[in-house]
């Protein structure tokens, strides 16, 4: 018997412990502010996973993406239109950057923060420009998850 409470003490020990390194998953806030358009959102990893949220008009979501290996660097794509990629070509997109760090390595002072933490604002039209200065689709860097 106290061989079996010894084991059932061991297993639960071990099954707590972390199962090495998970590697820095993004999370991106998705804000958008359009009345006529979806933004569409797609995540790659090296593995060739490819995951696709479509934000709809006048509303956000917080989208997290987890990567097939903690290894594996990953990138997204942003877009308004529909998920057949209709509407307009407005299109940005991340770098790749390294899951363990968080850092570009192509370009590690560009992102301050790292890469894996977004808010991207669909910025609302009016008359075909964006209202107020600057693009129709703001991407910005977080220090931490923004949601």
């Amino acid at each position: 018997m106290k061989r079996l409470i010894c084991l059932s003490l061991l297993l639960a020990a071990c099954s707590s412990s972390p199962a090495g390194p998970k590697g820095k998953d993004p999370t991106t806030l998705v804000v958008n502010q359009r009345n006529d358009y979806a933004v569409v959102l797609t995540w790659y990893d090296q593995s060739g996973q490819v995951s696709r949220t479509v934000v709809a008009p006048l509303t956000q979501q917080c989208v997290h993406f987890t990567g097939t290996l903690p290894a594996d660097s990953v990138r997204f794509v942003a877009f308004t239109g529909d998920s057949a990629g209709h509407g307009e070509s407005m299109q940005v997109q991340t770098p790749w950057f390294d899951p363990a760090t968080g850092i570009v390595p192509s370009s590690p002072g560009s992102y301050p923060f790292g890469a894996e933490y977004w808010t991207l604002t669909s910025r609302a039209m009016l008359n075909g420009s964006p209202i107020g200065a600057g693009s129709a689709i703001l991407m910005a860097t977080d220090s931490t998850a923004p949601c």
